[in-house]
């Protein structure tokens, strides 16, 4: 089965949910490390230390033809946020790194 990372708010996350990446405290110590099943304490626990968002897996149910539409939407508003700045050699830098980053995290 395929999966895909989220990052959702704490209060969003349920149950039986797996984490995709480690959970540190404010000093850096890890409170969860990643693949922690999540429960219904865990989810408490963080909610209590201030901790805002997880990075989780989920089931990937989406067709390939919507993965696909979801690239193109997300390629389309990155073109047009950086439409103005192709003569700035930093700015066009910055924009295939979003660019990069979004084809990784949609595919």
């Amino acid at each position: 089965m395929k999966t895909r990372r989220l990052v959702l708010p704490v209060q969003e996350a349920k149950p039986g949910m797996r984490l995709a990446a480690e959970i540190r405290n404010a000093a850096g110590g890890v409170l969860l490390v990643a693949g922690t099943e999540l429960g219904e304490e865990a989810l408490a626990g963080l909610r209590r230390r201030g901790i805002d968002a997880v990075s989780v897996e989920v089931a990937d149910a989406r067709s390939e033809a919507e993965i696909v539409r979801e690239l193109a939407q997300a390629v389309a508003r990155i073109e047009h946020l950086f439409h103005r700045h192709i003569d700035n050699p930093e700015l066009r830098e910055l924009k295939q790194i979003v660019l990069d980053y979004r084809r990784k995290a949609l595919a």
